[in-house]
Order: structure tokens, then sequence, then C-alpha cells
């Protein structure tokens, strides 16, 4: 499913208002190169969950929810068990893999620029660019722009009064439904790789590798023709030159800002 623009739902509660959801145990599924606007998700893994599904240099601008004050992801998994799927290059507010309906594991998130901002829809609780809920073990961030210059709050919670002190840039390991100010699942710390990626409130690239060599694309072999002159890749906080007050845009994005 590639080139489209998904927009304005009707409805913000429960299961309405995605852009794309996989679901039914779907697999081996490319989600590329498409804008997602005014919806409750943008591209969301859930119900029974799926593996092998890509979700690659989508566009994604803001999110609404039944409860205003909730900061809702545009991308993540949502089911039981999601797990071995890649979502790369994408720009969104906010990214994870939640508790719902049951566990995770080995997800992949990979170059993408995660703004933890949602213009057009004020927030105040759950504000963070990644949020990985209890029994979501094995997920790899590398690589990835975590915020805009600048941004509020610690680079984690842990510990504060609630979960819903923040806003910050982290949530790992706390249970679904839980608004203690603390992990309830280690394990969901004790096995994430997350390295490579640019973080706004220490302004720099975090790094708990030795291996400091990433590759462009992990299903790309090469620039696609679609890309035409835009920089590839696009985000690149790893190496020289990058520079977090002038972000680079993919296609998707260029195509929105025109419409």
């Amino acid at each position: 499913m590639r080139d489209s623009y998904f927009h304005h739902t009707p409805r913000y509660d429960g299961d309405h208002g995605y852009g794309t959801n996989i679901h039914s145990y779907a697999s081996d599924n490319l989600i590329e190169n498409n804008i997602f606007y005014y919806l409750h998700l943008g591209v969301v893994i859930g119900s029974a969950g799926g593996s092998g599904n890509v979700v690659s240099y989508n566009y994604m601008e803001r999110t609404e929810h039944h409860q205003p004050n909730w900061f809702i992801g545009h991308i993540g998994t949502h089911g039981a068990h999601a797990y071995m799927n890649l979502f790369e290059g994408n720009v969104v507010n906010k990214t994870g893999g939640d508790s719902y309906w049951g566990s995770g594991s080995h997800n992949v998130f990979f170059r993408n620029r995660i703004t933890r901002e949602n213009p057009g829809q004020p927030v105040i609780s759950d504000i963070a660019a990644v949020e990985i809920n209890s029994l979501n073990y094995y997920v790899t961030y590398v690589a990835n722009i975590l915020g805009v210059p600048g941004c509020p709050g610690p680079v984690e919670q842990i510990p504060l009064e609630t979960r819903w002190d923040n806003p910050v840039l982290w949530i790992i390991g706390f249970a679904e439904d839980s608004s203690l100010g603390y992990p309830t699942d280690p394990k969901v710390a004790q096995t994430l790789i997350k390295t490579g990626n640019w973080e706004c409130p220490t302004n720099a690239v975090q790094w708990t590798t030795s291996e400091r060599t990433i590759a462009d694309s992990l299903y790309l072999s090469s620039k696609p023709t679609w890309f035409g002159a835009l920089p590839w890749p696009a985000f690149t906080p790893e190496r020289a030159g990058f520079n977090p007050s002038s972000f680079n845009k993919i296609p998707a994005q260029v195509r929105f800002e025109t419409i």
C-alpha cells in the first residue's frame, strides 16, 4: 500500500479512525510513502498481531483521541503477539508498543524522525517520543531522531510520582493500566536495544554499542527512484554533518506540504 493519503476520520474512539490497521495475523505487508493526517492512529499492527511487515517513509501529522488530553502515537504495535516488524524512515509524533491485548517482541524502529509533537491537538498526559509497555521484549531503536531542539523534560520517566508526570522522551516497562511512576516490568529495559539515536534533552547522539557503522536501510539495497533529489537516507543522526536544527524531508512530507 503506497502513495496514498488517509485523513480526517469522523471518529476517534475504540477501533475507529485508524489510517491502517494490520491485524488478524497479517504478515509481509509493505506500507510505504503514504500521508496520514488528522486520524485516531496512523499505522498500527494490532488485534492478533503479525510479523514481517514494513511500515516505511510515511508522513504522519496529528492524532486525536476521545480523551482529548491523551497523547496517542502514530505508529506501533497493539496486538498479541506482534513481532519482527520494521518501522523505517517515518516522520511521526510518537512510537512504541502497548500490552493491551498482550505481548510483543523483536520489533525494530530504524531511522525515524519522532517529533513528540502533535500540532493542533493540545495534550497533557503520556507525552513521550517512545512508549514501550510491559511484555514488549527485544525491541530495537537505532539511528532515530527523538524530539526537536530545546524540547522540555528528562530523558526517561524514572522515578516520578506518577506515569503522567511528563513530558519525557522514553517511557519503558510500565503496565498498560498502571499509574505508578516507576516501571513494573524491568525485562523491557533489560532487552531493549537503543543506540545511535539523537535525543533532544541532551542535544546529542547516545550510544550503547561500540559498533557505530549503521546501514542506510534495513530493507532497501539502494536509494529508491521515488526519493528523487531528496537526501538519502533522510535521517542520519549518527553521521558527520547532522544538524538537528535543519531536518531533511521524505517525499511524503513534501507532498503533504504542497497539497
